[in-house]
């Protein structure tokens, strides 16, 4: 074998080992992007379960809340339905106190009477 094709043997067998090591490294490096996207992929389906998730516990608190609310003034309306009551009762009872004698002349009355008995 001649110098010059020993040369370019040698020329060859380094171009072949730059290019077997090129190409690991390139495997390499798609391996390691393939494990990356795999894994962003898992956290984007975790992350979508958890919104989800949070979606659904928001819509759930929503409608009790809506529940909560229509109870609330349910609860408000009976209490001034029931207040207005109140105050018409009180309002009879006064006006009734004004046709009728004063309390002290109720007792009055009942303490005669009770002596009344008594005798």
């Amino acid at each position: 074998m001649s110098v010059l094709s020993r040369f370019a043997t040698a020329a060859v067998v380094r171009d072949n080992e730059r290019l077997r090591h090129d190409i690991a490294v390139w495997r390499d490096r798609a391996l390691s992007a393939e494990r990356h996207r795999d894994l962003a992929y898992t956290q984007i389906s975790n992350q979508r379960r958890v919104i989800t998730e949070q979606a659904e516990a928001i819509n759930e608190l929503r409608e009790e809340n809506t529940v909560a609310v229509a109870k609330t003034r349910h609860d408000q309306l009976t209490i001034r339905d029931l207040r207005a009551d109140q105050s018409r009762e009180l309002k009879k009872a006064r006006n009734h106190l004004a046709v009728c004698p004063t309390m002290q002349a109720i007792e009055d009355h009942d303490a005669d009477k009770g002596r009344e008995n008594a005798s």
